[in-house]
């Protein structure tokens, strides 16, 4: 059996942000809250049956969480944290953020980020409610970029 490894991953926050300044560094304070819809795979079945089936279950979860952000010169960086709550009140998941960046000319800018998360959730039967297990994974990503600001 080939287990399908597309998973959804959508979020979208807003993102409330205080600024300060520090001589001529800009620093800003921020707090997000937001929504996410994403898929964690378990199984179905038993394997003493032989009737094993991969299934993906669809968790919507509200977000919440904040970040401390700093621009000095050409420099630029940001550093996060979000909490998830699937179905906006069983906490599962814990996001880091981090990106730094460089602006190279007037709106032309490099940046790397690097992205962490950890899942964990406890499956319930549907009828009987009672705790099958845990399922839980992590990812952690980097991504370097070029962009335009404008």
């Amino acid at each position: 059996n080939v287990i399908p490894d597309t998973l959804w991953m959508f979020k979208a926050d807003v993102i409330g942000r205080y600024p300060l300044e520090v001589g001529s560094t800009q620093l800003h304070l921020g707090a997000k809250l937001g929504v996410a819809m994403n898929d964690i795979l378990y199984l179905e079945g038993s394997v003493d049956s032989g009737s094993v089936v991969y299934a993906a279950l669809t968790v919507p979860a509200l977000r919440v969480g904040g970040e401390f952000g700093i621009e000095s010169g050409d420099f630029f960086g940001e550093a996060g944290a979000s909490y998830a709550l699937a179905y906006s009140s069983t906490p599962y998941q814990l996001q880091v953020d981090t990106r730094l960046g460089y602006h190279i000319a007037d709106a032309l800018y490099a940046d790397v980020a690097l992205n962490w998360y950890n899942r964990s959730l406890v499956l319930q039967g549907k009828n009987s409610g009672v705790d099958l297990g845990e399922v839980s994974d992590q990812q952690l990503s980097v991504m370097v970029g070029l962009g335009y600001s404008f």
